[in-house]
């Protein structure tokens, strides 16, 4: 848990860590967080199942605040791995109480409408 509070995390992503009983921070967690908490753009690559959306989400989930529109967006190229990346920013954000919402295709436009009035953060495909 240590080497997870150096690299800058916020209590809520780290509550979440605790939770999870996540010891060490991958190789890809430990090269972008602190770049990605300093609010530098970060490009970066990694093998499925290394951690990136920790990565990525962290930084998003530092700098918003819940309520007053949606504040941030993800792009994934399928619907399947919106809903995963969704799911993840979900409980890396559970201690902040962020609405998250995955849109794409293939399912019912007017309920995805209406959860974007209340999201903070969307997960989405390109075509919706």
């Amino acid at each position: 848990m240590e080497k997870f509070e150096k690299l800058g995390l916020c209590e809520h992503v780290l509550k979440t860590i605790s939770a999870k009983k996540f010891t060490e921070p991958s190789e890809i967690q430990e090269k972008t967080i602190p770049l990605i908490m300093e609010g530098k753009d970060v490009i970066a690559g990694s093998a499925t199942g290394s951690g990136k959306t920790l990565a990525f989400g962290s930084g998003l989930i530092k700098s918003t605040e819940k309520g007053g529109g949606i504040k941030g967006l993800i792009l994934t190229p399928t619907r399947e791995l919106a809903e995963q990346v969704a799911g993840a920013i979900k409980d890396f954000a559970y201690h902040k109480d962020l609405e998250v919402t995955p849109v794409y295709g293939g399912v019912s436009i007017e309920n995805q409408i209406k959860r974007l009035a209340y999201s903070d953060i969307v997960v989405a495909t390109p075509g919706r």
